[in-house]
C-alpha cells in the first residue's frame, strides 16, 4: 500500500489485511447463504412446533405506588435510603413468604379454586415510585386472585413489620433510657462529692492570685539577673585595669567612671586631680632638675601616696561590687525557690479546676444523651402516632387475559438462528484454506501473479470453455491470457527469453489445460510459431478442446517411434500445431523418466519459437516434477475458492526443491466483478473492443 500520505506501513497493512478478511467473509457468507437461512429456518420451526404445543398462558396485571418516606410527629420525617428501598419492596413482593400467604388467603377466600402455579414479576416503572405486578399462570381465574390476594398479603405484612418494629423501638429506647438515667445521676454524684471536698469558688481566686504572683516573681527574677550581668561585666573590668597598672601603664587607660556609682564621689575625684597635677609638675621640673633632687625624690613619694590611696579606693569598689553580685544571688535563689513553690500552687489549683471541668462536662454530655432519649420515647410511639406509610393500590389485579408469546418467541428463535448460522459460517471458513481472492494469495505468497483470468459465464462440464478467437468479444478474459504472454518478453542476461515453457497446478480442475490452451493460441495469433504438447498421459484433454483425435500422439511417438509429423496435427491456426497425449498406456509414466524422451521434446520444438507443456497435476503423478527442472520456466495455475494454500505451499516447494524456475502464478476463475481487477486495469479496459494484436510483441 502506498505510503504517500505519511502512514505507518505496518498500521496500513494490519488495515489491508482487516479489509481483506472481512471481504473474505462477506464472500463465503454470500457463497454459503443457505446455511445461515437453514439454521434460521430450523430454529423458527423448532420454537413454533415447542409454542404450538405449549398450554395457554394467562396474565393478570397490578400497579401499587409505594413511597419511601413516613411523617413523624412534631414536624419529624424518616427516610429510608432511596438506593436500597425500592429494590427491597420488590424482593418482599416475590419472597416465598408472601407468596405462600397470598395462596393461603386464596384458599381462604375461594376454595373452589385450585391451587395453581404462578409466576410473578414485579418491575419498577422507571424514574416513578409505580411498581407493576403481573402474574402468569395456566389458570387465568386463579392468577387474577392470587395477585390481588399477594397486594393485600403485602400491604398486611408492612403493618405487621411496623408493629414488631415499633415495639422493639420502644423496648429498645426505654432500657437504654434507664440506662442512662443510672448514668446521669452518678456523673451528678461525682460532681456532688466533687464540690463537698473542695470550695470551687476559691479555686478560682487562688489560681487567678496564684498565678498574679508567679507571674511578678518571674518579671523580678528576669531584673535580677540582668542586674548580676552587670555587675559581673564590672568585676571583670576592674580585673582588667588592676592587671594594666601592674604592669606599669598609665593610669589614665584605666576608665575609673565604672565605679563612679559605687566609690565615694568626692574623695576619689579630688584623689585623681591631684594625681595628675603632681605627674604635671614632676614633668615640668624634670625639664631642669635631675631625678636625685630632692624636690624631685619628694615629689615622688606624693605622687606614690596618692596613687596607694586611689589604690585603696580601688580595693574598696571591688569589694562593694563583689558584695553587690553575692547580695544579687541570694535573692535570685530566694525568688527561684518562691517560683518553685508557686508553681506547685498552681498546678494544683489548675489540676483542680480541670476535674471540676470534667466533672462538668461529663454531666453535661449525659443530660444531653438522656434528653434526647426522652424526646425519643415521647415522640416515637410507632404503633399510636406514626401515619400509614404511602402505600396506595392505583390498579387491582386485572381480568387474566391469554398471552400471545409466538411472535416474539419467533423472533428470538429467529435471532437465535442467525448468530448460530454466522457462528458456523465463522467456524467453517476458518477451517477453510481455499484461496478466495488476488489479495488473499498475495498476503500469503511471495510468488509473481502474472495474470488473472476471470471466470466466464455460461461455462460448464456441457458447455466447455472455446479458446480464444482473433475477433474475441470476452476482452477481459483474452486481455489477462496476454498478460501472460507479456511476462515472456523479458529476457534474460543471455538476451533471450524462456521458449519451453511448463503448465502445471497442484491438484486436477484448477484449469491448467485452459490456460495452456489459450496461451498457445494468444502467442499464434500474435505471430509466434507455437508447439503445444499435452503431456498429462492420463487426464489430458487439449484434443478435445481443438477438436483433434487423441490418438496418434506422445503415447505413440515414445512407445511406436512414430515420427513427428504424424502425430502434430494443425489447432485451428497455421502457427500452431498440438501433439495429443494419445492412448492410455501401462508405462506412460515412466516415458519422461528417460533422459532421451525430455532431449527428443527439446529436439522437436527447435523449429518453433515457443514449446508449452500441459503436464499433469503436481500430486497426480511424478511427470510434473520431473519436466519442471529441464524447462525454461514453470507457470503454476491457481483456482480461485479451489485451491488450498497448504497443497500450494507443497506444490511450490516440491518446484523449488527441484531447481524448477517458477516464472509466475496465475490466478485462474477469479471474480470479473472484484475490486482487484481495477489494479490490472482490467475493467476499465473491457469496455470496449479491443482487436486482438498481430504483432510479435504484447
Amino acid at each position: 500500500m502506498s505510503q504517500r500520505n505519511g502512514g505507518n506501513p505496518l498500521e496500513a497493512f494490519l488495515e489491508s489485511s482487516r479489509i481483506s478478511r472481512i471481504d473474505r467473509y462477506l464472500r463465503f457468507l454470500a457463497r454459503k447463504w443457505w446455511l445461515v437461512a437453514l439454521t434460521i429456518i430450523l430454529c423458527v420451526a423448532g420454537q413454533a412446533y415447542i409454542a404450538l404445543n405449549e398450554p395457554t398462558e394467562y396474565s393478570s396485571f397490578a400497579r401499587m405506588m409505594v413511597g419511601g418516606k413516613m411523617k413523624l410527629p412534631d414536624s419529624g420525617l424518616f427516610s429510608e435510603e432511596s438506593m436500597n428501598f425500592f429494590g427491597t419492596q420488590i424482593e418482599l413482593m416475590q419472597s416465598e413468604k408472601i407468596k405462600e400467604r397470598a395462596h393461603a388467603a386464596v384458599k381462604a377466600a375461594q376454595p373452589d379454586l385450585n391451587r395453581a402455579t404462578v409466576q410473578l414479576q414485579v418491575t419498577q416503572i422507571r424514574r416513578t415510585s409505580i411498581f407493576q405486578l403481573k402474574a402468569t399462570s395456566l389458570d387465568g381465574a386463579y392468577a387474577q386472585a392470587f395477585l390481588n390476594a399477594l397486594v393485600d398479603e403485602y400491604l398486611a405484612y408492612k403493618k405487621e413489620m411496623r408493629v414488631v418494629a415499633s415495639d422493639d423501638t420502644l423496648a429498645s429506647l426505654t432500657t437504654k433510657l434507664l440506662q442512662q438515667e443510672k448514668e446521669l445521676k452518678g456523673e451528678q454524684d461525682k460532681l456532688h462529692l466533687f464540690k463537698k471536698d473542695n470550695n470551687v469558688a476559691l479555686l478560682q481566686e487562688m489560681g487567678s492570685a496564684a498565678g498574679n504572683y508567679l507571674a511578678r516573681l518571674t518579671t523580678q527574677l528576669s531584673d535580677l539577673q540582668v542586674e548580676e550581668k552587670v555587675l559581673a561585666a564590672l568585676t571583670a573590668e576592674e580585673n582588667v585595669a588592676n592587671q594594666i597598672k601592674a604592669r606599669g601603664s598609665e593610669s589614665k587607660v584605666v576608665n575609673d567612671s565604672t565605679t563612679a556609682g559605687i566609690l565615694p564621689p568626692a574623695d576619689y575625684l579630688t584623689a585623681k586631680q591631684q594625681v595628675q597635677l603632681l605627674k604635671f609638675q614632676r614633668e615640668e621640673w624634670g625639664q631642669f632638675m635631675r631625678p636625685e633632687h630632692p624636690k624631685m625624690v619628694k615629689l615622688g613619694e606624693d605622687i606614690a601616696r596618692v596613687e596607694k590611696l586611689i589604690e585603696v579606693y580601688h580595693q574598696q569598689s571591688r569589694d562593694q561590687l563583689e558584695s553587690a553580685r553575692r547580695s544579687v544571688r541570694l535573692r535570685m535563689t530566694s525568688v527561684e525557690n518562691a517560683i518553685l513553690t508557686w508553681e506547685a500552687k498552681v498546678l494544683e489549683a489548675n489540676t483542680r479546676m480541670a476535674d471540676f471541668d470534667q466533672h462538668k462536662a461529663n454531666l453535661a454530655r449525659s443530660q444531653a444523651l438522656y434528653d434526647q432519649l426522652l424526646r425519643l420515647l415521647q415522640n416515637v410511639d410507632v404503633n399510636k402516632n406514626l401515619e400509614p406509610e404511602s402505600i396506595v393500590t392505583l390498579e387491582r389485579a386485572t381480568l387474566a387475559t391469554a398471552m400471545n408469546q409466538l411472535p416474539l418467541k419467533l423472533s428470538v428463535a429467529a435471532t437465535v438462528g442467525l448468530l448460530l448460522g454466522l457462528g458456523l459460517l465463522v467456524i467453517w471458513e476458518r477451517s477453510d484454506d481455499r484461496l478466495s481472492s488476488l489479495n488473499e494469495f498475495k498476503e500469503q505468497f511471495e510468488e509473481t501473479v502474472v495474470a488473472q483470468v476471470p471466470q466466464v459465464p455460461g461455462v460448464s462440464r456441457r458447455k466447455p470453455l472455446r479458446p480464444i478467437r482473433a475477433d474475441d468479444e470476452r476482452s477481459i478474459f483474452a486481455e489477462s491470457i496476454r498478460h501472460v504472454y507479456s511476462s515472456l518478453q523479458f529476457v534474460d542476461a543471455a538476451g533471450r527469453g524462456p521458449k519451453y515453457l511448463l503448465v502445471t497446478s497442484a491438484v486436477p480442475a484448477e484449469g491448467k489445460s485452459t490456460v495452456a490452451a489459450n496461451l498457445a493460441v494468444t502467442m499464434a495469433l500474435a505471430g509466434e510459431r507455437v508447439l503445444l504438447i499435452d503431456t498429462d498421459l492420463t487426464r489430458g484433454g487439449l484434443h478435445e478442446t481443438f477438436g483433434a483425435p487423441v490418438s496418434p500422439g506422445l503415447v505413440e511417438l515414445f512407445s511406436q517411434q512414430l515420427p513427428f509429423e504424424k502425430v502434430a496435427v494443425t489447432a485451428g491456426h497455421p502457427n500452431l500445431h498440438l501433439i495429443p497425449r494419445g492412448q492410455s498406456h501401462a508405462l506412460a509414466h515412466s516415458f519422461f523418466l528417460n533422459p532421451a524422451h525430455c532431449q527428443q521434446l527439446k529436439t522437436w520444438g527447435e523449429g518453433y519459437d515457443y514449446v508449452i507443456f500441459d503436464s499433469a497435476p503436481l500430486f497426480a503423478g511424478a511427470d510434473a516434477v520431473t519436466l519442471a527442472p529441464q524447462m525454461d520456466g514453470v507457470f503454476m495455475v491457481v483456482r480461485c475458492r479451489y485451491s488450498r494454500a497448504g497443497l500450494l505451499t507443497q506444490a511450490l516447494e516440491s518446484l523449488y526443491q527441484r531447481r524448477a524456475k517458477v516464472l509466475g502464478v496465475v490466478f485462474n476463475r477469479s471474480d470479473a466483478g472484484s475490486d482487484a481487477y481495477y489494479q490490472y486495469g482490467y475493467k476499465a479496459y473491457g469496455t470496449r473492443t479491443r482487436p486482438a494484436p498481430k504483432a510479435a510483441s504484447v
